[in-house]
């Protein structure tokens, strides 16, 4: 009799420690899934906190600028700084596992150089009596107004109206400076060909656009 007691409290015992094991490990294997689940609520997170912080860095871009004019003046101070923040965000966005927009990311990219070299070309030119300062000063600017019919994630928006208006009016404003240009010998030969290449650039911009207006119609 005491032997079969002893068997059966050995036995007890056994499947008291199996249980109690068992109750162990459960919650080692819960914490597992939950690390997991907490490292991709975290992952989407930075995704959506850097994407939110491009969107406003493109935004605030185009505030210094429309289909009228560029404010240089106000944006060549805070150059540093917007740069800054460029950096940061190109910094995050190479160490995330989701790839940020990459259309938006060249974009500002894009966008932020053009006003950059504008602003220091417009710095100096502002003022000058010339006819050809005063075209290369538009022609510069030009550029950087065409880029800010674009919205903040790089693109075209075919519901808008005043950007087929843009095209023309942009068009037609080229053609006028370019004539202008070619009727004046007195404009030093560097400062024609800076306005040739602007002018250039400016030309393939609105094409583009005109590219994508015409695909939406």
């Amino acid at each position: 009799m005491k032997f079969g007691q002893a068997v059966l409290m050995t036995h007890f015992f056994t499947l008291s420690w199996a249980a109690t094991r068992g109750q162990d490990t459960l919650p080692q294997s819960g914490s597992t899934i939950s690390k997991a689940t907490r490292n991709r609520g975290y992952a989407q997170r930075n995704y959506q906190e850097i994407t939110k912080n491009l969107t406003t860095l493109v935004a605030d871009l185009k505030s210094y600028t429309d289909d009228k004019a560029f404010e240089h003046q106000v944006f060549f101070p805070r150059i540093t700084g917007i740069r800054e923040k460029l950096a940061d965000i190109e910094f995050a966005a190479e160490n995330l596992q989701r790839q940020i927009n990459p259309i938006q990311l060249s974009f500002a990219r894009r966008l932020f150089s053009t006003m950059v070299y504008a602003a220091e070309k417009m710095k100096r030119y502002t003022g000058k009596r010339g006819h050809g300062e005063a075209l290369v000063y538009k022609v510069v600017e030009l550029n950087v107004r065409i880029l800010a019919l674009r919205n903040t994630k790089g693109m075209v928006d075919c519901w808008d109206n005043s950007i087929p208006e843009a095209i023309l009016r942009f068009e037609d404003t080229l053609t006028t400076w370019k004539e202008y240009m070619n009727g004046k010998n007195s404009t030093p030969p560097g400062m024609v060909q800076l306005f040739e290449v602007q002018s250039e650039n400016a030309r393939r911009k609105l094409e583009r656009v005109t590219t994508i207006v015409l695909k939406c119609n």
